[in-house]
């Protein structure tokens, strides 16, 4: 019979994990081709996946435009690179007021208007946090 482990030892050891330091932010200048194709591709999900929450109260569950819009952020999930597998949508602080911001990516929580850039960076933002507040989504 095997012996169980000892409940006051942690199951793994700090050490057996492989740690690595999340990259600084970089601007859209500072980045390599190969780093806009991925920051791209990031804010190609981002933005979808703000509009489909943002309108999924537009449409009832079975209508055609429904779908679309919950496929839409699925399959530019699908796209993401695997250096984004894990990730949280948090709600930031700033100077002019809270906003949603993406942590786990970058060494610091990035508001959402710096990744998806423009005025729809900005709308998505304000938008997605006072949904989310608004839903209780926020604790």
């Amino acid at each position: 019979m095997a012996e169980l482990p000892n409940r006051n030892e942690p199951l793994l050891k700090a050490e057996q994990f492989e740690h690595e330091e999340l990259p600084r932010f970089k601007k859209r200048q500072e980045l390599t081709e190969g780093e806009v194709e991925s920051r791209d591709l990031l804010s190609d999900f981002i933005l979808k996946l703000c509009r489909a929450v943002l309108q999924s109260s537009y449409y009832s569950p079975d209508h055609p435009q429904a779908r679309k819009v919950a496929d839409e952020p699925l399959t530019a999930l699908h796209r993401l690179d695997k250096a984004y597998q894990e990730y949280n949508f948090v709600v930031a602080s700033w100077l002019d007021g809270d906003v949603m911001a993406l942590e786990g990516i970058f060494n610091e929580a990035i508001p959402i208007d710096q990744l998806v850039g423009g005025t729809a960076g900005e709308h998505f933002s304000k938008k997605l946090c006072d949904f989310c507040r608004r839903n209780r989504l926020v604790s």
